[in-house]
């Protein structure tokens, strides 16, 4: 049983200084960097499609409120969506 558990503990500081390794070489990075990075990604999308309106807008002056508000309303149910799917596939997990 001692050297069972001695193997085991080897085995486990090898492991310990792979994953060492392989931080140092930027092949594994903490995921709450990932996840910060994927925030910044999903905040700037957001921004983007939120102003496609606006860009319309601009593009084709002739778009009265109703278009307006049609457009808006169609980019923000879209961007629910996203949320609600994103969402349901967290929970699934």
């Amino acid at each position: 049983e001692y050297e069972e558990s001695r193997a085991r503990t080897e085995h486990l500081k090898a492991e310990l200084l792979e994953l060492e390794r392989k931080q140092k070489e930027a092949l594994l990075v903490p995921a709450a960097d990932i996840e910060a990075k994927w925030v910044e990604i999903v905040t700037q999308a957001r921004t983007k499609i939120l102003g496609i309106p606006t860009k319309a807008k601009q593009r084709i002056p002739d778009l009265d409120t109703d278009a307006m508000s049609v457009l808006e309303d169609v980019v923000r149910e879209t961007l629910e969506d996203l949320s609600a799917t994103a969402d349901y596939d967290e929970e699934a997990e």
